[in-house]
Order: C-alpha cells, then structure tokens, then sequence
C-alpha cells in the first residue's frame, strides 16, 4: 500500500502484478524528480487549496495530456486511473478526492506554469 507524505511519494504505485523491472524504473524516475514550480504556480497552488504531494503525484502518474496555450501542455490523472489506484489500496479515498481534477500546466523545460482544478461546466 502507498503512503503519500511530506511532498514525495514513499513507495512506488504500481499493479501488485506488474513486474519489479517496471517498479525499478519508476523508482529511479521519482528520486530524480523535481519540481519547478513558478512564482504564479505556487500562488495558484495555495489560493486554489492543492497540496504539494498532489503535485508531485500528478506529475509522476499522469496519463492524459492535452497541448495547450501554445507550446505548454495540461497534464493530469484520468479519473479511471485514480479509481484503480483506489480499488488497489495505493490511494486512500480522502486522497483520491484531493487528486480528483487536479490539473498542472508545464512548459517545454518541464516547469510548472500554473495549477488548477478541472471542473465540468454545469448546464443551466
């Protein structure tokens, strides 16, 4: 089971069936990970209540990706991924909801421009 603390992922999210040869390259990829996150970014980030694990943990386990204002992409976790996450134990439900919508907008140098919640546009 992941625990998620003090900004950094402590263990790695993975399929109890995946092989340790994917895990190991997760895991080289995660200690070498840093974020940049701009002066915008990190007011956006506390004005908007995301936490900075939830950017780490986007970062690391995104799997939707849209190109956006010109050479900058939106990235984010699908809501199927995190519910997988979720059926396995590797989030715990408060986690999935704090993750849920959480989108980061980089740059071509992987700096983080701005950071925001995807919300559905309700019909009236």
């Amino acid at each position: 089971m992941s625990k998620i603390k003090n900004n950094y992922l402590t263990t790695i999210i993975s399929k109890p069936h995946s092989s340790s040869l994917v895990s190991k390259h997760k895991e080289i990829k995660l200690r070498n990970f840093k974020n940049k996150l701009s002066h915008h970014a990190e007011e956006r980030r506390q004005e908007r209540g995301v936490k900075k694990w939830a950017i780490d943990f986007v970062k690391a386990e995104y799997d939707k990706c849209k190109k956006r204002y010109g050479d900058a992409k939106a990235i984010s976790v699908s809501r199927k991924k995190l519910k997988e996450l979720r059926k396995y134990g590797q989030i715990t439900a408060v986690q999935l909801d704090k993750l849920l919508g959480v989108t980061l907008v980089q740059s071509l140098d992987n700096n983080i421009i701005t950071v925001y919640y995807e919300r559905r546009k309700i019909n009236q």
